[in-house]
C-alpha cells in the first residue's frame, strides 16, 4: 500500500539526462496540460502548427537545471524557436518521449480529428 510520500514519488515527473551533440542536457517529463498549452501556443490562424514554436514550448517545459527546476520560461520560447531547427527537434523528441507521448499525439484534444 502506498504512504502519501511513496505515491508522490511514484507520480512525480520523470527525469533523466540526454546527450545533444556531446552536451548532457537534463531533462523533465511534460504534463499533459503542458502539452496542451504548447499545442495551443503554436497553433496558427490557419489551424496548422508551428513546428519550431511546439519544440521551444517543450523546451521550456521540460529542460530542468541541477536544482531540477526549469530553466527557461515561457518568455523565452521566441529565442529557443530560433535555435537549429535540428537540435530543438532532437531535444524536444527526448522530451515527449519522456513523456510517454509522440508528436502525432498532440495534434488536438478532439480524438476523432486524430484518427487517420
Amino acid at each position: 500500500m502506498h504512504t502519501r510520500v511513496s505515491l508522490q514519488k511514484a507520480l512525480a515527473l520523470a527525469e533523466a539526462t540526454v546527450d545533444i551533440d556531446g552536451e548532457p542536457v537534463r531533462i523533465r517529463e511534460v504534463s499533459l496540460p503542458d502539452r496542451l498549452a504548447a499545442d495551443a501556443r503554436a497553433r496558427r490562424e490557419d489551424g496548422t502548427i508551428d513546428q519550431s514554436v511546439m519544440w521551444a514550448s517543450m523546451i521550456a517545459g521540460g529542460v530542468i537545471g541541477e536544482d531540477g527546476q526549469p530553466l527557461y520560461s515561457v518568455e523565452d520560447i521566441p529565442q529557443i524557436a530560433r535555435w537549429r531547427h535540428i537540435q530543438i527537434t532532437r531535444l524536444g523528441l527526448h522530451i515527449l518521449a519522456l513523456s510517454e507521448a509522440r508528436p502525432g499525439d498532440m495534434k488536438s484534444v478532439d480524438t476523432s480529428a486524430d484518427a487517420g
